[in-house]
């Protein structure tokens, strides 16, 4: 943008801060919903800034990350380069929600749903306030790089113009200091599934003393497998949203002294009749003694992901480096998580990406099936 364009840029500002003064004198801040202050402040602001708030690959509203919808990411050639959380007028910006029973502030909230979108940067607004935060600290505190209130839009109108398109494309906005202290968040996917699997072992190695390493690894892996699935087929609406953490607050609500692990069996159990998978079927693992605080980390660590969203290319890489990874017994007895190539070579784990599949089976079966007009004819081509 030339710099006429950006001295017109800066007339827009100045009547768009006038006109939110003149709500603000009026009282009328609380009448205004999160949608009201998007469409009549936050849309225009970004338009200022030099954003093509009509280009859907440009400005996108409610763009769904693993922890929710971020209300809008702004990308630049198809790549995201900008998140934006935004607030009511009456919303402070250092105010929190409450998630699974936990405390979450805002910033919190705003630099997860960038970090989860693999995004540097995150923007949390409610208009009145503008902060720029890097969302790979771990503290959004530390993360906090921009913070300007309305009343200085203008006269810190160069800051406040390194949100605009220009300075984002151009390398403006990327040499503000930072430093990522948070690791990418598919070695935060694996790090997890680790975690459960450590944990999982040693539990079951305790508890169940007499079972052999193998059998440690079997049971391990069963479990994890469905807790897996029970978590796919929740974020993807198969069954109930978070069944499993609402089965864990029944049975605490019913203070017995059963073993939450029974309460996991039925929906095992549940799942074997409804649809009847291998994976399902009565197995030793639903009958092991588990530690109930166990069970309950392992949860903390599946709801931090929505597995929906999570394409299968990260999912397949993830999966296929964690199976590279093996249990071992050490010489104290206890278990121990190891990588190893040497397993992954000799169970043959590697992951295909979904455009070599697509490649292979149009160079095999797609050849096969050229020609064919009914399922009939398709079947005596091949068989032949």
């Amino acid at each position: 943008m030339l710099t006429a364009d950006k001295e017109n840029a800066k007339g827009k500002l100045k009547e768009l801060v006038s006109r939110f003064e003149q709500i603000r004198s009026s009282g009328k801040e609380g009448t205004f919903s999160e949608a009201d202050v998007s469409s009549k402040f936050i849309l225009p602001l970004l338009d200022i800034l030099g954003w093509n708030i009509g280009n859907i690959n440009e400005v996108k509203e409610q763009r769904r990350t693993l922890l929710g919808p971020a209300d809008y990411t702004l990308a630049i050639n198809k790549k995201l380069r900008l998140v934006v959380e935004l607030k009511k007028f009456t919303e402070p910006l250092d105010g929190h929600r409450i998630v699974r029973g936990r405390r979450e502030t805002f910033p919190e909230q705003a630099t997860r749903y960038a970090w989860h979108l693999k995004v540097e940067w995150v923007v949390l607004t409610n208009f009145k306030e503008i902060r720029l935060y890097n969302s790979y600290y771990k503290n959004p505190t530390d993360g906090l790089r921009l913070q300007i209130r309305y009343t200085h839009f203008y006269s810190d109108f160069d800051k406040l113009w390194l949100l605009s398109r220009q300075s984002v494309e151009s390398g403006e906005l990327d040499k503000i200091e930072r430093k990522a202290e948070r690791k990418n968040i598919d070695e935060a996917v694996l790090e997890g599934l680790l975690e459960i699997r450590r944990l999982l072992s040693e539990t079951i190695r305790i508890n169940n003393p007499s079972l052999t390493l193998q059998n440690i690894r079997e049971n391990v892996q069963k479990i994890m497998d469905r807790l897996i699935v029970v978590r796919v087929s929740e974020d993807r609406g198969i069954i109930g949203f978070e069944s499993l953490h609402k089965e864990l607050d029944s049975w605490k609500n019913r203070g017995l002294p059963t073993p939450f692990m029974r309460s996991l069996k039925s929906i095992f159990r549940d799942f074997d009749d409804i649809y009847n998978t291998k994976l399902f079927e009565l197995h030793s693992c639903e009958d092991l003694s588990i530690d109930n605080n166990v069970l309950e980390a392992i949860f903390d660590i599946l709801y931090q992901y929505n597995s929906d969203l999570i394409s299968s290319d990260v999912l397949g890489a993830i999966y296929e480096d964690y199976l590279g990874h093996v249990l071992e017994e050490k010489t104290s007895g206890e278990v121990q998580i190891i990588e190893s190539s040497k397993a992954r070579k000799k169970k043959g784990i590697y992951y295909t990406p979904p455009h070599l599949v697509e490649y292979i089976v149009r160079a095999t079966l797609g050849k096969l099936l050229e020609g064919c007009n009914s399922p009939d004819a398709c079947m005596v081509g091949t068989l032949s």
